[in-house]
């Protein structure tokens, strides 16, 4: 409902052919009940610690402002999953996926979900930071293109 209202209000305000990327979620820590809704947004990572694997996280959704109305309002999704002790989950906006090399090659989704599985275990601190630097040493100097922005969560009890 949130991504509902928040798409009507962009709609009517911002500028025609803008339109924003988010992932709207919440934490219930007692339980780690993650219940949220992405819109036009880079996948979720969960990290799931008892089986030791990543996942990607893609409900459906639109970008807010993209349309208005019945379109956007039946095409958003929420999804609800419970996070045991020891999982994360990463948030990350495109700069980090989309990142380019010398080559011109992508470090892409699979690639960082690969690398969450690898470090996942370790602290929320830690997995920000090695990712970070995995990204940077893979473009090897070329430079930004766009923002890079993460944030890690993980459920400690």
């Amino acid at each position: 409902e949130v991504m509902r209202r928040l798409n009507t209000l962009f709609y009517r305000n911002a500028p025609s052919g803008t339109f924003i990327s988010v992932v709207y979620g919440e934490i219930d820590p007692s339980t780690g009940t993650f219940t949220f809704a992405r819109a036009g947004h880079n996948p979720v990572i969960w990290y799931r610690s008892e089986q030791k694997t990543s996942e990607a996280l893609r409900p459906q959704g639109m970008a807010i402002g993209f349309t208005s109305g019945s379109r956007f309002d039946t095409t958003i999704e929420e999804q609800t999953i419970v996070m045991e002790p020891g999982d994360a989950l990463v948030f990350y906006t495109d700069g980090f996926s989309e990142a380019m090399n010398r080559a011109r090659s992508l470090y892409g989704d699979e690639r960082l979900l690969r690398k969450v599985t690898q470090i996942g275990e370790r602290p929320s601190e830690d997995i920000l930071r090695l990712l970070t630097e995995d990204v940077h040493g893979f473009i090897d100097g070329v430079g930004r293109t766009d923002d890079m922005t993460m944030a890690v969560i993980k459920r400690q009890t």
